[in-house]
């Protein structure tokens, strides 16, 4: 499992608690806890991986959430963000996952829905995407 704490770069195989930068703009009390997914080509330079980690603690400042945790995976690599990811959310961790588009929960665009919906309907959790407009060019 790779989970990657927000604002941290490197790996974290036992999480640890991390305070988001999120946390820094408000209150805390008026935040709403939110956690984030990644998968990715396992070539992707740490640059470009700390990048799209920014764009989701951004978003989730923005809209008033504290991101909790980014769970990572490097896609054809046998990695398990997404069941600890799953986990999480079954816990209740979380009413609400971030991802920069659905192509990264798979590659084709029924299997990315089924996976949304999966989500959703067993976790009770909504899946928010940053780039929904990328999803309809791809």
């Amino acid at each position: 499992m790779m989970a990657i704490q927000a604002g941290r770069t490197g790996d974290v195989d036992t999480p640890a608690s991390v305070t988001s930068p999120a946390t820094n703009s408000g209150p805390v009390l008026d935040r709403r806890p939110l956690l984030g997914y990644l998968c990715v080509p396992p070539e992707m330079p740490d640059k470009e991986l700390e990048h799209l980690r920014r764009r989701l603690t951004d978003f989730a400042s923005r809209e008033g959430f504290v991101l909790l945790r980014i769970f990572v995976d490097r896609r054809h690599l046998h990695t398990s963000g997404f069941t600890a990811l799953f986990r999480a959310l079954v816990r209740g961790e979380a009413r609400h996952v971030v991802v920069p588009a659905l192509h990264h929960f798979a590659r084709f665009r029924s299997i990315q829905l089924v996976i949304k919906e999966l989500i959703e309907d067993e976790t009770g959790a909504r899946v928010l995407v940053l780039y929904p407009s990328f999803e309809e060019s791809a």
